[in-house]
């Protein structure tokens, strides 16, 4: 997992599964980013191939969170990609805003 800083928001690119195994990983780095109070995070789903229920929580608290502070998450998969299906399958398209790429997701900020 990388996190970097790309104009103003903090894009976090996740690893290749998000489940049971990595979920806390992820929940620490995101809650340390929410705690410096971004206006925008990104969870780029690149290089994922899987996300299970517990990674799916993972991303609700965060945005919850995030929300509360006043920014917003934003997650960026591509469609034809299995963690999409997931996304709309659960319905989280309607929770949280999600992009193809990180450009159209970055020019959605400004």
């Amino acid at each position: 997992m990388e996190v970097q800083q790309i104009a103003s928001a903090r894009v976090v690119r996740l690893m290749e599964r998000v489940d049971s195994v990595t979920c806390n990983e992820v929940e620490s780095t995101l809650q340390a980013l929410i705690a410096t109070n971004p206006q925008h995070v990104i969870c780029e789903f690149a290089a994922t191939k899987y996300i299970s229920s517990a990674g799916l929580r993972v991303l609700l608290l965060a945005a919850k969170n995030l929300k509360r502070a006043g920014g917003q998450l934003t997650l960026v998969c591509a469609k034809g990609n299995y963690v999409y299906e997931v996304f709309d399958l659960t319905a989280f398209t309607n929770i949280v805003p999600v992009f193809e790429t990180l450009d159209e997701a970055m020019a959605k900020l400004s």
